[in-house]
């Protein structure tokens, strides 16, 4: 059984500190990944991360659609991002050896591209707030 955790109190005040203060008062913008459990049936629920009103969790979607095989389904995700998975297309990136991988897949994948997503939006609109 899983025992629902809880953000220390550092934790968390870095957190409401950084929506309220952060980027000069229009609040810090922090992304996290779902996780990748689903196969083994936990749930992203549990997770103090994606359960904090200053975060956004992201989750994953295959290519035609589906929701993959680890994907944690919850209702802390906000949004999801296409990812792949091992059966369909996956993610193609940089490789830590500065070459090209084909076979990026998970909520880490989705969640880096929610981040550039977020990223680009702020860049057209630099005056959008962590709550827009």
């Amino acid at each position: 059984s899983s025992i629902k955790q809880e953000l220390g109190l550092l934790v968390k005040k870095a957190l409401e500190d950084g929506a309220n203060f952060g980027r000069i008062g229009l609040g810090s913008i922090y992304v996290f990944a779902a996780g990748n459990s689903g196969s083994f049936n936990k749930a992203c629920v549990l997770d103090p991360y994606l359960n904090n009103i200053y975060t956004f969790g992201i989750t994953s979607v295959a290519e035609n659609g589906s929701f993959p095989s680890y994907a944690e389904e919850c209702a802390s995700n906000l949004a999801t991002t296409y990812s792949g998975d091992s059966y369909q297309k996956e993610i193609v990136t940089t490789a830590s050896d500065n070459t090209c991988t084909s076979d990026f897949s998970g909520t880490s994948a989705s969640a880096s591209i929610a981040a550039g997503i977020i990223a680009l939006t702020l860049e057209a609109n630099p005056r959008l707030t962590w709550r827009d």
